[in-house]
């Protein structure tokens, strides 16, 4: 979590956590939890981009429970110096099939959050 890395350069304003892959490289990661037919939109990973163009962040990654993108957020994305990858609700999806059982399952709560349930 972003308050428990020790490199972080203030209070949480866009990253939800930060990863160091086997590459040595800083990930920083920004999840949304929304319904499956909204569009995540420019304003919605401003935050994202803006806070993690720091020289210690090499990569990006958002993870959202849908599949939609608006077409600002999307350009915005592929225009990046630095890579922003997607990890978007088909791509749980793909491998929740390509897994028969999970040791947990994932529901949204009530209040749109994506939540491990036993």
């Amino acid at each position: 979590m972003w308050n428990e890395w020790p490199d972080r350069w203030g209070p949480e304003k866009g990253i939800d956590l930060v990863f160091l892959d086997k590459n040595l490289e800083y990930w920083a990661i920004q999840a949304k939890s929304y319904a499956s037919d909204y569009y995540v939109s420019k304003a919605d990973i401003d935050s994202l981009l803006s806070v993690s163009n720091r020289k210690i962040i090499s990569c990006r990654l958002l993870i959202a429970t849908t599949d939609k993108l608006g077409v600002n957020a999307r350009e915005v994305c592929a225009g990046q110096k630095k890579p922003v990858t997607r990890l978007m609700l088909s791509n749980f999806e793909q491998a929740q099939t390509r897994r028969k059982t999970l040791p947990f399952r994932m529901m949204l709560t009530a209040s749109q959050k994506l939540i491990a349930v036993s």
